[in-house]
């Protein structure tokens, strides 16, 4: 598509510009509803997961599209209402509805679904409620009437945000409720009056240590391991009021590797891996060692590799371990057979090898 040049403009007609202006104006408008439709298919098929390594449909907007993150972020949000409640799609062509105010509806809904109780979601019809509550309305008048119908606990939520202050310093932003406010002061009269952030950076700590036990990363019998260095940067850290270590749960010896892995995330020695019986060749059970052996050498990263552009996915967030070649198609549990991949790429392979049907996308 080639723009008309700057010099041309000049030579136009007050009306002849109106007109043209009009025209691009319902071109710009018809071009994004026909991106919509592409994407809410994409979205679909997972197609996304084929190119440059893309995790998900964000990224694909960002890294191959050429969009801003906020301009992705929109599109994104749309494309999920849009499939959850497919006649926004008409109010979208009708003008009843913006591009903005359905992004708008759709960042209600997530909150809303984030501090719901597992297992229960926003269902379709109070999300078509909200959708029709917001028809015809600008984009403040969409944010109050979305900030009335919004719970306390998904208002809070909304509220959160991270700001980079500098490359090496970020600001939180998010509120609490009572009952971690008082967990917080039975904290400080334990262990003294430290920073928030410190308090914070200990709390993620312990939080990470649980996480990488349940993935194996760590060995599930071992506790937290504690060097000299570490126990004075904990010491740091954290002093309590008689300048003493505080008493952090599972500070314990160092443990020597046992069995067919290592300690601390270490891979587990590939000959010892291959020593399996046939019926744990052919087991959906991902034994432990192996679990820390595909950890390590993923180094927890998707391990899926665009085959065109060479580009491996950047993916770190809830990493699944999948079989290359499936179980049903005669793949085994084995070293060799197993690999990360983040969940756009695991459901993606499932999809190839016919393994998965994807939802069906909204009928265009």
């Amino acid at each position: 598509m080639q723009f008309t040049p700057k010099n041309s403009y000049k030579n136009l007609s007050d009306a002849e510009l109106l007109k043209l202006t009009m025209r691009a104006a319902k071109t710009e408008k018809e071009a994004t509803l026909a991106l919509l439709n592409y994407l809410i298919e994409v979205d679909a098929r997972r197609v996304y997961a084929t190119v440059n390594g893309c995790s998900s449909l964000f990224d694909y907007l960002v890294k191959v599209l050429g969009f801003s993150h906020p301009a992705a972020s929109e599109r994104v949000n749309t494309v999920r209402l849009i499939r959850a409640v497919p006649p926004v799609k008409e109010h979208l062509e009708t003008g009843k509805l913006t591009l903005t105010s359905a992004a708008q509806i759709q960042r209600f809904v997530n909150a809303e679904q984030k501090v719901h109780p597992r297992g229960q979601a926003v269902s379709s019809q109070e999300k078509e409620k909200v959708v029709d509550a917001c028809l015809g309305k600008s984009k403040r008048e969409v944010e109050k009437t979305l900030f009335e119908k919004q719970s306390e606990p998904a208002r809070a939520l909304t509220q959160e945000k991270i700001r980079s202050l500098s490359p090496s310093r970020s600001e939180i932003k998010f509120t609490v409720d009572e009952a971690t406010l008082e967990k917080l002061q039975q904290l400080k009269d334990l262990i003294g009056n430290p920073s928030l952030e410190k308090i914070f950076d200990q709390a993620l700590d312990a939080l990470l240590l649980i996480e990488k036990k349940k993935r194996g990363v760590i060995h599930a019998k071992s506790e937290m391991i504690q060097t000299k260095d570490e126990v004075t940067k904990t010491k740091s850290k954290m002093p309590n009021t008689k300048g003493e270590v505080p008493n952090i749960k599972g500070a314990v010896p160092e443990e020597k590797p046992t069995g067919a892995g290592t300690m601390h995330g270490q891979p587990a020695d590939p000959a010892l891996l291959k020593n399996r019986t046939e019926a744990q060749l052919n087991s959906r059970f991902i034994p432990i060692d192996l679990k820390r052996f595909v950890f390590a050498r993923s180094k927890g990263q998707c391990e899926f590799v665009d085959p065109r552009t060479k580009t491996r996915c950047d993916s770190r967030f809830l990493l699944q371990i999948d079989h290359q070649v499936p179980l049903a198609l005669g793949g085994k549990t084995e070293a060799s057979n197993l690999r990360h991949l983040c969940s756009a790429h695991n459901l993606r392979m499932a999809m190839q090898a016919g393994l998965y049907r994807p939802t069906l996308a909204v009928k265009h």
